[in-house]
């Protein structure tokens, strides 16, 4: 296990980067990192990364609660961090700069690896200033989805009502027939909620990613999961029209955040570029 403040100052030489905010000078935010890390940045331009000193060497350990317990430091300096800048890029757990030679700053090196992408930086930033990452999850419960494909559907109604009256074999394909057109109404009648709760999501946030569905439990089906970037000042009125939909009956709706825009964030070509010092 990796305890960067426990290691000798010379030995330090990486910089773990938790992300890149926009502010250009120099802050200390605190002993709030990684194994109680002393966090601050280091800018160029208008933009600074947010590191502790740490070995050149990936936080690694078979223990799954340490592992586990590190990302969630990590997550809580990214939080304090979008508390106290205008805009952050996260970045995910263990991204650690190193230097080439002995001889080199480890800041300097910091500086150089901003000014390898600071256009890109600066789009993304413009991109995120003011907005955070929030996830909308909506789930009906079956029985109230079946009962509104009985009432749209006469065929399904037909179906059902002529089973009883078949011979045994003919039965049995009716109940075939009604449960593979039970499938394609469900599939049609999710599709059009779908659309109609995208609709009403969209004029209140700037961008949304249309996440694949997860399993719920038994007596539910997920009608839409969608992690959307939010203007701050939209926040409100966003989820003052998701309670509108949590009042229909069999609805539910699991609306978090704010969060880190990770999923509206393209690393910037000097995070991914492999002659950068990321391990």
């Amino acid at each position: 296990m990796i305890n960067c403040d426990t290691q000798k100052l010379t030995e330090r030489t990486g910089r773990y980067v938790y992300g890149i905010a926009e502010h250009n000078g120099n802050v200390y935010l605190g002993e709030i990192g990684i194994d109680g890390a002393r966090v601050y940045t280091i800018a160029y331009s208008n933009f600074a990364a947010i590191v502790h000193d740490c070995q050149e060497e990936p936080y690694q350990s078979k223990d799954d609660e340490v592992v586990e317990r590190w990302i969630m430091e990590h997550q809580r300096v990214l939080d304090l961090a979008q508390e106290k800048f205008t805009a952050v890029i996260p970045l995910g757990f263990d991204n650690i700069i190193k230097t080439k030679h002995e001889s080199e700053s480890p800041e300097i090196v910091v500086q150089n690896w901003l000014k390898q992408d600071l256009p890109s930086i600066a789009e993304i930033i413009e991109k995120i200033r003011a907005r955070d990452e929030y996830v909308i999850q909506i789930s009906c419960d079956y029985n109230n989805l079946f009962e509104a494909v009985l009432q749209k559907s006469e065929k399904i109604r037909k179906l059902q009502e002529g089973i009883n009256s078949q011979s045994p074999g003919k039965a049995y394909i009716y109940k075939t027939k009604l449960e593979n057109l039970k499938k394609t109404e469900l599939e049609t009648l999710i599709n059009s909620w779908f659309q109609d709760i995208y609709r009403n999501v969209k004029p209140f946030t700037e961008e949304i990613i249309i996440e694949k569905n997860k399993k719920t439990a038994k007596e539910k089906i997920m009608i839409i999961n969608l992690s959307c970037l939010v203007e701050k000042s939209k926040v409100a009125v966003l989820g003052a029209s998701l309670e509108e939909i949590s009042n229909r009956a069999g609805f539910s709706v699991h609306f978090s955040g704010p969060w880190p825009p990770y999923s509206f964030v393209a690393k910037p070509a000097a995070i991914t570029d492999n002659a950068t010092e990321i391990v």
